[in-house]
């Protein structure tokens, strides 16, 4: 969000803490080793606009092909059909996926994060009274059982 100082807007506290995994076919698994360097020389599957931390250089560089989708979904999709090797997603949207299309036993995670993340909801500056509810309503979450019945069927 380009606002690591957290001054740009209005930040609720966090809903969840996430992170993103390197992901391959079951029948040529790749394992991230938590360097660039591990998938040099593969095609990566990426969403237009998303930015890969450790990985942006070695697309650059074309160490590593970076072919990008305009979902996550497609990207899934276009590693699953061979057109490339590798991708990335967030646990949470994989998990979700793996619980809605049939893609279980045709996925290899391998275990080494990208990065790690939290997630947050963010108004902007003017909105000072939602935020103040906001955080309320989030803080709450935390001792509600169907949230946190939630956050276990998705692996969070």
């Amino acid at each position: 969000m380009k606002d690591k100082a957290q001054t740009k807007y209005l930040w609720g506290p966090e809903i969840i803490a996430d992170s993103n995994v390197i992901i391959s076919r079951m029948e040529r698994p790749v394992m991230f080793d938590g360097t660039a360097q591990s998938l040099h020389g593969l095609v990566f599957g990426g969403v237009r606009g998303h930015y890969y931390v450790g990985l942006e250089e070695a697309m650059r560089q074309n160490l590593i092909h970076r072919i990008d989708a305009r979902t996550e979904v497609v990207s899934i999709k276009r590693m699953l059909a061979g057109r490339v090797d590798v991708t990335s997603v967030p646990v949470s949207t994989l998990n979700y996926f793996m619980n809605s299309m049939p893609i279980s036993g045709q996925i290899f995670v391998s275990p080494k994060l990208l990065f790690s993340y939290s997630r947050h909801l963010m108004l902007t500056k003017g909105m000072v009274e939602e935020h103040e509810q906001l955080k309320k309503q989030v803080l709450a979450l935390a001792g509600n059982k169907n949230w946190q019945a939630i956050l276990k069927k998705y692996g969070l």
